[in-house]
């Protein structure tokens, strides 16, 4: 999450989740399966332990500090600032493989940003 706080906000926005989403989808290709064995032990000892309340607080960093680094950009949104840093999350979690056994989606983080930011329509001819 520190890394997160370094990336420049006088980036455009595109360029900073881009970068944002590489370092993620990098990270959890690294550590995926210890955080599937760290949602587990929450699950086997409930989210109200000490590890499961330090599992919230961590998801709730992280989404704090993808806020802060898409807030600049607020005006320029159809969604709150904290509603987008979620969309990106979402994403990012799903096409890692993490939540769904390894069966990871093969894309660039560039294309998912544009997913975000663009959407799925592809542009219509001029």
């Amino acid at each position: 999450m520190r890394e997160i706080g370094q990336i420049p906000t006088e980036w455009d926005l595109r360029t900073r989740l881009t970068h944002v989403a590489e370092r993620m989808l990098s990270g959890m290709a690294k550590v995926g399966r210890l955080h599937m064995i760290a949602r587990e032990c929450v699950m086997n000892d409930g989210p109200d332990s000490d590890f499961g309340d330090e599992m919230l607080a961590n998801r709730a960093r992280l989404h704090e500090a993808l806020t802060a680094l898409i807030a600049p950009d607020a005006d320029r949104l159809r969604v709150p600032p904290a509603t987008a840093a979620q969309l990106l999350l979402m994403y990012l979690v799903s096409m890692s493989g993490v939540m769904f056994g390894g069966v990871r989606t093969t894309i660039e983080p560039a294309e998912v940003v544009s997913l975000l930011l663009d959407g799925m329509l592809a542009p219509l001819p001029d």
